[in-house]
């Protein structure tokens, strides 16, 4: 399984978090978390890539979806703020290659919260070692499809 969670996750927190002071960004958390804002990055799905599978049985492609939920406090920014992070939150995965396959408004059950949650997909490549200032550093090449 070509596993990319925690390198998504790290490049969405490293752009979200300058730009949002305070913001809570996990990668799986309870309906509501502790702290808010909050936004909540998982891996929803991670399949073959049927399309590319090797004779040899190894996988070099996947197919992922990731699941973004923004959740705010209604008395402290509301709407405006979650849907300010949310793009924030979109404008990264979509410069990183992701689709966005939808977005829509939170339907939460706790009235004193507000936020948006959209899902996310791409093919992405087996990891590959490159020589960054002599240092080995992994990348993973994402593809829309």
């Amino acid at each position: 399984m070509i596993d990319a969670e925690n390198a998504v996750f790290g490049r969405v927190r490293e752009e979200l978090l300058p730009l949002f002071p305070g913001l809570s960004v996990l990668n799986d958390a309870p309906d509501l978390p502790e702290t808010l804002p909050a936004l909540i990055l998982a891996e929803k799905n991670n399949v073959s890539y049927a399309r590319a599978l090797a004779g040899d049985g190894n996988e070099r492609y996947a197919r992922v979806t990731y699941l973004v939920r923004v959740v705010s406090d209604r008395a402290a920014g509301g709407k405006t703020g979650a849907k300010s992070i949310a793009d924030a939150a979109d404008r990264v995965l979509c410069r990183t290659g992701f689709q966005r396959l939808s977005f829509s408004t939170l339907s939460g059950k706790d009235r004193g919260v507000t936020g948006f949650v959209g899902e996310y997909g791409a093919v992405i490549a087996a990891p590959e070692t490159e020589d960054k200032n002599g240092e080995p550093h992994t990348v993973y090449r994402i593809y829309r499809k």
